[in-house]
């Protein structure tokens, strides 16, 4: 725009000078038609002219060279670092795609991390039982060691305790070859366990007040922080049981592969507090209703004992056990 202004001042200037050239020159001719030759005067007002036309000439190209040409330029950087801009936008976007993409991926592979160390965990766990119940010789108590059976143990648990025996005289001959067949082996223990576990709850719901007599057992009882918190429904953390020996509510008793069960004690009396108790705590899945304001736990049928693990001076429940009060007489 300002190239063709210049180019448009500097024809209307050519224009205007020749213009004003010729009338001089009309004029002259006129004043004094019988001379030819020009005056001192004209030569002076023509060179005048000449010089002005110059200088407009000058002055335009000047103007060009030092306005239009550096604006020129400038507007030529300036388009530059546009488009250099609009490339850095577009970069930058691509860059925080890539970015949220790795976030993505590491949010991914961070969870499979966890799921994979979960399950390492989990046959850690399961390998360690295995080993504890394969390896360790069964006890009358989870405190003692070289148990022999009493003369009423039931015949059911000796023959389970042999067959485990002589199963762990095999397995230890051939621990060096056959340590990494434990998988196959261990749902041999798994079922064998699951067996034995069928065959006490079986027992105790024929004959609970005979039931205990047949094991080792613990009389237990609620730790009072944990009575404490499930009595203000407040709990939160482990639930845990202490030795009780005269008021203990509960039995833990210990089976031939060193598991834990929890019981009912059968004289205890169980009413709506109590079960409230137990539901709260968690102790027991309960199905059913009282059918009565009152009743002895030795009339309640056990689907499911519960499971303990020893910590300390305490036992900590780690599976609930499942009772039901249907059906009661």
């Amino acid at each position: 725009m300002l190239k063709n202004k210049i180019i448009r001042l500097l024809i209307l200037s050519c224009l205007f000078t020749s213009l004003f050239t010729g009338c001089k020159n009309t004029e002259s001719e006129t004043d004094d038609s019988s001379t030819s030759s020009l005056t001192k005067k004209d030569i002076v007002y023509i060179t005048l002219n000449s010089l002005s036309l110059i200088g407009i000439i000058g002055l335009s190209v000047g103007g060009y060279l030092l306005v239009y040409k550096p604006q020129q330029k400038i507007s030529k950087d300036l388009k530059n670092q546009e488009t250099k801009l609009n490339q850095w936008d577009k970069d930058k976007k691509r860059l925080k795609e890539k970015i949220t993409e790795l976030e993505n991926k590491i949010n991914d592979l961070g969870k499979l991390i966890e799921s994979e160390y979960s399950e390492i965990q989990s046959r850690l766990k399961k390998l360690e039982n295995f080993n504890k119940r394969a390896f360790s010789p069964p006890s009358s108590n989870p405190y003692s060691s070289n148990y022999n059976p009493p003369e009423n143990y039931p015949k059911s648990n000796i023959e389970s305790l042999s067959q485990m025996q002589n199963y762990q005289d095999n397995l230890l001959g051939n621990y060096g070859n056959d340590i990494y067949n434990m998988n196959q082996n261990s749902e041999e223990i798994e079922e064998m366990i699951e067996n034995q576990n069928t065959n006490i709850v079986e027992e105790y719901n024929q004959n609970p007040r005979s039931f205990f007599d047949n094991y080792q057992n613990i009389r237990v009882n609620l730790t009072n922080e944990t009575a404490s918190k499930i009595f203000q429904q407040y709990f939160t953390g482990d639930i845990e049981f202490k030795e009780d020996k005269k008021l203990g509510e509960y039995f833990i008793i210990s089976t031939n592969f060193n598991e834990c069960y929890l019981f009912l004690s059968n004289n205890l009396s169980i009413t709506d507090s109590k079960l409230r108790t137990i539901r709260n705590g968690r102790l027991f899945d309960i199905i059913g209703e009282l059918s009565s304001p009152k009743i002895k736990a030795e009339n309640i049928k056990i689907n499911r004992p519960a499971k303990v693990e020893k910590h300390g001076e305490y036992w900590r429940l780690i599976e609930s056990g499942e009772i039901d009060l249907r059906d009661i007489e």
